[in-house]
């Protein structure tokens, strides 16, 4: 059943990214799309369905197009100049994705995931690699991720502790932390859970991002949760970061433009080979914000 004209509209929902190679909305380079696919690509469906003018995607944060978002990161979507339409709508999308609890919202979301996206904090996975590190020769394999709703509790959990830590934060734990990784790497064991292990880092603007940003100092908190060697030089490394600090650059150093490092903490260059995002914080969404399930079905393409 349709009916009249409708103003803007908002749905609130979270996705995963199980992919390398799709970014979050379309890239172009000189009219070129860097990348074949997008998540935002579903919004396609959500105009046809209501017969919009617009679908706008805004994301609380974002993840680079080669880093999976294999935990679930908030997204709003606002429908502009739409019909209403009450049939279920299907959802075409790729089969990396996955999209969750779509529910319609009054205007206010906006300023929720507004928030969300300036101050929220995430937990990281990255693979490690340096070629010069002498370090213990393991069997190992990149341990599986495996995110079951109690993981994810326990992730919300770290993270809203590592907020309270930064709260009260008096002193940095620099020497500490280099002490601990460098025990740990000439050492027989091949895991280490830190312990002390918030860090204060100062990040000046990315050299890949300054041209579009004001290159300025940004003071970033960084937990370290757990190191873990592989073989041949590989290291796989968990950490919580406050909202808005670069990973990549948190690794490689980005020629001493972020300090401290991991490069500095090992004491040779580090490079990132992959990144996952684990966890987002949640979105506190007050109650009386939430109008009503969406009817929807998703329908996947290879």
């Amino acid at each position: 059943m349709t009916k009249k004209d409708f103003p803007s509209k908002y749905i609130y929902g979270l996705y995963s990214k199980f992919s390398r190679n799709i970014s979050q909305t379309p890239m172009k380079i000189n009219g070129k799309l860097l990348y074949e696919k997008s998540i935002s690509d579903f919004c396609k469906s959500i105009a046809e369905h209501f017969k919009a003018k617009n679908v706008k995607f805004i994301s609380c944060g974002r993840e680079d197009a080669n880093v999976r978002m294999v935990g679930k990161r908030p997204f709003l979507l606002e429908i502009e100049g739409g019909v209403y339409n009450e049939e279920k709508m299907n959802i075409n999308l790729d089969k990396n994705i996955k999209i969750f609890d779509l529910v319609w919202m009054k205007d206010e979301i906006k300023f929720i995931i507004k928030n969300a996206e300036m101050n929220h904090y995430k937990v990281y996975r990255a693979m490690l690699f340096i070629k010069n590190l002498n370090i213990h020769n393991v069997e190992s394999n990149i341990p599986p991720i495996n995110l079951e709703n109690d993981n994810q509790f326990s992730y919300n959990k770290a993270i809203l502790n590592m907020k309270e830590k930064v709260e009260t934060f008096a002193a940095n734990n620099e020497n500490h932390i280099s002490d601990e990784i460098n025990s740990f790497i000439h050492s027989n064991e091949n895991i280490v859970d830190f312990k002390q292990n918030i860090l204060e880092i100062q990040q000046k603007t990315p050299l890949r991002v300054v041209h579009r940003r004001s290159n300025i100092f940004r003071t970033k908190y960084i937990e370290l949760i757990k190191l873990e060697k592989l073989k041949n030089g590989f290291l796989i490394i968990d950490l919580i970061s406050s909202a808005g600090a670069y990973i990549k650059e948190f690794v490689n150093g980005d020629f001493g433009r972020t300090k401290p490092s991991l490069s500095d903490f090992f004491n040779n260059y580090t490079d990132l080979v992959e990144l996952d995002v684990l966890a987002v914080e949640e979105c506190k969404i007050p109650e009386e914000f939430k109008l009503m399930n969406v009817f929807y079905e998703c329908v996947f393409n290879d």
